[in-house]
């Protein structure tokens, strides 16, 4: 829960030198593991297909957005 502010909390304390990136997977609980089920690989290559697409046509915008 809250993968995104946990998420920059650690990038944040790794650039204030509190710790490093090798510390976080010591600082995280795992409930559940997900694996990528074989039977599922048509599915997933079509979606991340189309999941490159929408990166490559809005990249430009990303990169506009990250230089305010």
């Amino acid at each position: 829960m809250q993968a995104n502010a946990r998420g920059a909390a650690f990038i944040a304390a790794v650039g204030l030198g509190a710790i490093d990136f090798s510390d976080i997977p010591g600082l995280i609980r795992f409930q559940r593991t997900y694996r990528p089920q074989p039977e599922n690989r048509a599915v997933y290559d079509r979606l991340f297909s189309i999941f490159l697409k929408i990166y490559k046509k809005n990249r430009s915008i990303y990169r506009r957005l990250n230089a305010s």
